[in-house]
C-alpha cells in the first residue's frame, strides 16, 4: 500500500517574506510524531485503513519495524472513530483521503511532556490531503 507523505513545510528562515502581511498567526507544535490515517479509493472495510509515521508506511509483512505502534493499536481499538472518519469523508465525495496529524503521549516522545492524564496516546489532526 502506498500513500502520500505530508508536503515538505519550509522553515521561517527560508519564507522572510511572511513578516510582510498586517498579522501572522503562530502556534505552538505539539511535542510528538507525525502520524498519517489513509482512506484508499475503494475501501470495501476498515481492514484497507493504512498507517504511517512521516517517513514510513506500516506493513505487516516487512521486517522494518514501524516506530509508532502504539498509535496504530490505539486506532485499531476504535473501530467506531475510524468508521466516523471514513463516513464523515465519504459523505463528502473524496475517492479517497490522507489524515495527517501529531501523535503523542505515553511512548510517543514523552520527555517529560504531557497534555493528558490518561495512558492512551493521542491524536491531533493538522490537514487533510485528497
Amino acid at each position: 500500500m502506498s500513500f502520500p507523505k505530508y508536503p515538505e513545510t519550509s522553515l521561517l528562515a527560508a519564507r522572510p517574506e511572511i513578516f510582510r502581511v498586517k498579522e501572522v498567526v503562530a502556534t505552538e507544535k505539539i511535542h510528538g510524531s507525525n502520524f498519517r490515517v489513509h482512506f484508499p479509493a475503494g475501501m470495501s472495510s476498515l481492514d484497507d485503513v493504512g498507517f504511517g509515521s512521516r517517513d514510513v508506511e506500516l506493513d505487516p509483512s516487512s521486517d522494518v519495524k514501524f516506530p509508532l505502534p502504539h498509535a496504530v493499536e490505539w486506532f485499531r481499538s476504535r473501530p467506531e472513530l475510524l468508521l466516523r472518519m471514513w463516513e464523515v469523508l465519504k459523505s463528502y465525495g473524496f475517492p479517497d483521503a490522507t489524515v495527517f496529524g501529531e501523535a503523542h503521549g505515553p511512548g510517543i516522545k514523552v520527555k517529560g511532556v504531557r497534555y493528558s492524564e490518561g495512558s492512551d496516546p493521542l491524536f491531533r489532526v493538522f490537514d487533510i490531503m485528497i
